[in-house]
């Protein structure tokens, strides 16, 4: 009658650096201790650190976004919530901004935005509905034109992109998704596009090249590949 009690113990335990899980046991979390910290930081050093950290990770960020993970964050330490109330502040008037469209996007300290803009990536990714360039869905739509929504939990006749539809990032645009499965050990995907990708040179290759890696991570074979026209989409 005790369990549920245990459990949230030990996650607590474990949001406050005491434990980690070390492995899982059929599907059961084992944990370790983990030995205490030499120094025992401030609540305003916590606060920073951990805002720095995901303003690397999730940059560019709007005022919004950002408030939205301070909110995340205090969910974990609440003993926090002052200090990361502050920090949330002096990054809103401090952190490097780029003004985009009326946001001022904010980016990690000591990176200048500007550095990025002729860096232009190439090739075909697959990204987890979750991955930090699509966890933003309002920044998605902002800088890319249209909303993604995960759908996994929405009725099968409902659903407009599919059941987990992966985003497809084509250079530096989000311009598609992606849906695949495995049957008989083979990839299969359907693909779909947001806009029409005629003009797109080595489309083609590019999306079977990242197929076959995704094959290669699931130890499959990349199997056929059916392309959904949307929108008068051409492949």
């Amino acid at each position: 009658g005790t369990s549920n009690a245990v459990t949230h113990l030990l996650d607590r335990m474990q949001y406050r650096s005491m434990l980690r899980v070390a492995r899982r046991e059929r599907g059961i979390r084992i944990y370790e201790t983990l030995p205490a910290p030499a120094e025992n930081p401030s609540p305003a050093h916590r606060a920073k650190t951990l805002l720095a950290t995901l303003l690397r990770t999730y940059a560019p960020l709007s005022p919004q976004g950002l408030r939205l993970l301070a909110r995340m964050l205090k969910g974990g330490l609440p003993e926090h919530d002052a200090s990361i109330a502050a920090e949330v502040k002096r990054l809103l008037r401090e952190a490097p901004q780029i003004q985009a469209d009326g946001i001022a996007w904010l980016w990690p300290e000591g990176e200048n935005p500007k550095d990025h803009i002729d860096q232009e990536p190439k090739g075909v990714r697959l990204l987890a509905p979750f991955d930090p360039i699509v966890w933003d869905r309002q920044r998605l739509e902002q800088l890319h034109g249209w909303a993604y929504r995960f759908e996994a939990y929405t009725p099968a006749a409902k659903r407009q992109l599919g059941h987990y539809a992966m985003p497809l990032l084509i250079g530096s645009q989000i311009l598609g998704w992606a849906n695949l499965h495995a049957a008989n050990e083979v990839l299969h995907a359907e693909i779909g596009f947001t806009q029409s990708m005629a003009k797109h040179r080595h489309l083609q290759r590019d999306v079977m090249e990242e197929l076959e890696r995704f094959a290669g991570f699931m130890r499959l074979t990349r199997g056929r590949c059916v392309v959904t026209r949307h929108r008068n989409s051409a492949w």
